[in-house]
This record gives structure tokens, C-alpha cells and sequence, in this order.
């Protein structure tokens, strides 16, 4: 059995029993925020603060006051909960005085039994929000529209595009679903080789939220890829990919973003690739701007990814890529709709593309 074949099976035996235990941690109930709460985990000063995707925020309330709002719903049931999560008011001052901090020593006794929250700005007034190829380490309850277009190295590769929808449905204020659906995938390929339109492969995703304080949040993105597009296009592969993501609002309008995990190919087709390491480092600044002006939750944002082959391959390549962008409010309609974009460059590494553009309109709902 191949190395990358063992590790996916591991991977996967653990995927489900980290889904039971989520799951029995719901049927269990939350017993509550003790006092004195641990902290997230990890190297964070205590002034660091947070955001999002994708990514959206609030004003925090005093800890007493926000305790009682926190109980004031009284125990729910499960589908209680999901309903208040998808359907019920996240935006309004009310609403998001139920918000309290979540901690990691907490997971399996807290937020399980409480609707979804929007999450409150931090302690600078930056609220959480997804950038392109950046929307990890928050909850979103939002949906969006991406299409991309890469220019080919040469007529051989040929350009590409792609159209993609993604939905983020948050079922309590720990465990949250999102799928991804590339409705159209357009490559050049296949015998003869010529430009192929197709359905493109559906992602599947379970996140886990393990902490949320006003300037810092990390979770667990576990994304299972399905084979449902044309092997012709690169597509048609089954792989696992687990990661850790984080947010933290460094200073001032200043926001850090990190991804690390791994990408394990279950199946084994040509287009199925080796087991890859990924890592994603972005940064980014808000601009509050005028909510009755043009200019409104404005960000500008790079995103640095790299990933290196580290199983599977007697080739260890890395590839290496910069993505510089925006997202900002369309004041113009009503609601809250976003449109966010950028221009993903590969720096080294083996290269198809030249570059990649990329834009996408977002609906907070």
C-alpha cells in the first residue's frame, strides 16, 4: 500500500471520531462558561484581537451583561438551535449582545446548545471578514459567487477558468457546514487536445470553532473533495484535508491570518496528486470608510500560500504564490453585499499559469 494511502486511512478513521465526538457533545448539552476560563491556546497577547469569511463582527458588552443575554433563551433543542442559527436576527445591537467568548477548555461543554452568534469586532472595532483565498479562522452565515481566470504559460497548457458557489451554514456556535460547488470548470485536455467545459469536483467541509475571544479565534476546517467532476480537467479525485486556521487582530486595523494542514488523495487516479503540505500566512487592513459612502469596510489584503509535495512522490516540489487583494461593502444595494477580488501570482514552483484573477460578490444572510 502506498505511503500516502496509510495516512489518508489514518486521517480518515480520525475524522470520524472527531465527528462522533462532536456530535455526542451536542447530545450532551453545555454546562456552561466556568469563571476563569483558559484563554485560546498559543502565543497571543492578551490585546490581540479578531475578525472575518466568508468572514463579519459587533460591539461586545460588558461580561455580566452578556451572560445574562447569552441565557436568556432558556434550553433549546437540537433543531431549535439549528433553525435560530440559520434563521434567526444576527445584526442588530440586541442580537449581538448574546455573544460571549468561547474558550478551548470549554469545547465540548460550551456553544454546542446555542444558536450561531456574529461574532463581536474587536477591541479596535475590526470586525471578521473572508478575503480571496483567506477565509478561515471564523464562522461566516453568508454564501458567494467566485469566478476565476488563469492565463496559460504557453498554448500548449492554454488558459482556464472556473465558476464556483460556496454556502457557509452555521448550525450552533461550535460546529458549522460548508460545501463548495464548482459549477464550471474550463480547461484545455483530453484527445484530441482541445478547451473542455465541466462540472468541477464538490468540496464538503465540517469546521469546528475552538476558541473565540473579541481579538483572536482559531478552528478546524476538515474538508472531504468528491469525485464529481471530469478527470480530463484535473478533477474526479477523492482527497482529505485537514487544517488549522486561525484570526487575530495584531494591532491597531491590522489583521494576521493563518492556515496549516495537509491534502491526502484517497483515490488514485492520474489527476489525484500526492499527499501535500499547506500553509497559508495573509495580511491585511481595514478601512471603516463611511457606511452612506463608496467606501465602506474596505480591505487590502496579501495572501502568501505555499504547499511542498511530502509523500507519495520521489519529486519534492514546493510552489509558491502571492495574492494580493480587496474586499469592501457595495453601499449601493441594500443588505449586506460584498465584492472582493484578486490576482493570484505563483513565484516559484512548477507553473501552469502565468497568473490567476479572481473575483467574487458575497452575501452576509
Amino acid at each position: 500500500m502506498p505511503a500516502h494511502d496509510g495516512l489518508g486511512v489514518r486521517v480518515f478513521r480520525g475524522c470520524i471520531s472527531l465527528a462522533l465526538a462532536t456530535f455526542l457533545a451536542v447530545q450532551g448539552r453545555a454546562q456552561g462558561v466556568p469563571d476563569g476560563a483558559l484563554e485560546p491556546v498559543g502565543p497571543v497577547p492578551a490585546g490581540a484581537p479578531e475578525m472575518t469569511p466568508p468572514l463579519t463582527t459587533a460591539a461586545a458588552p460588558a461580561a455580566s451583561g452578556a451572560s445574562v443575554a447569552a441565557g436568556s433563551r432558556g434550553r433549546m433543542s437540537v433543531l431549535e438551535v439549528i433553525r435560530a442559527s440559520i434563521f434567526d436576527d444576527i445584526y442588530s445591537e440586541e442580537a449581538q449582545a448574546r455573544w460571549t467568548p468561547l474558550t478551548l477548555r470549554g469545547f465540548f461543554t460550551e456553544g454546542w446548545d446555542q444558536p450561531f452568534v456574529l461574532p463581536t469586532a474587536s477591541d479596535n472595532g475590526v470586525p471578521r471578514q473572508g478575503w480571496t483565498n483567506a477565509f478561515g479562522g471564523h464562522f461566516f452565515r453568508a454564501w458567494f459567487l467566485a469566478f476565476g481566470y488563469a492565463q496559460g504559460i504557453d498554448s500548449t497548457i492554454g488558459n482556464s477558468y472556473f465558476g464556483q458557489y460556496t454556502l457557509f451554514v452555521p448550525l450552533n456556535r461550535r460546529f458549522e457546514a460548508q460545501v463548495d460547488i464548482p459549477f464550471v470548470i474550463s480547461s484545455k485536455g483530453g484527445v484530441p487536445s482541445r478547451y473542455r467545459d465541466n462540472f468541477g469536483d464538490m468540496a464538503w467541509h465540517v469546521r469546528l470553532q475552538l476558541s473565540e475571544s473579541k481579538n483572536f479565534s482559531q478552528l478546524i476546517n476538515v474538508a472531504v473533495r468528491t469525485p464529481t467532476g471530469d478527470p480530463v480537467n484535473g478533477n474526479g479525485v477523492t482527497s482529505l484535508r485537514p487544517m488549522y486556521q486561525t484570526w487575530w487582530n495584531v494591532f491597531g486595523q491590522w489583521v494576521l491570518r493563518t492556515e496549516t494542514g495537509v491534502n491526502i488523495p484517497v483515490s488514485h487516479t492520474p489527476a489525484s496528486g500526492h499527499t501535500t503540505l499547506l500553509n497559508t500566512v495573509a495580511v491585511g487592513r481595514y478601512f471603516a470608510g463611511d457606511k452612506d459612502g463608496w467606501i465602506h469596510m474596505l480591505w487590502l489584503y496579501l495572501v502568501a500560500q505555499e504547499s511542498s509535495v511530502v509523500a507519495g512522490s520521489p519529486r519534492r516540489e514546493s510552489v509558491f504564490s502571492l495574492t494580493p487583494g480587496m474586499r469592501s461593502h457595495l453601499t449601493f444595494l441594500p443588505g449586506l453585499w460584498f465584492l472582493f477580488g484578486g490576482v493570484n501570482v505563483p513565484m516559484t514552483g512548477p507553473q501552469s499559469y502565468s497568473y490567476q484573477g479572481i473575483i467574487g460578490i458575497l452575501k452576509d444572510y
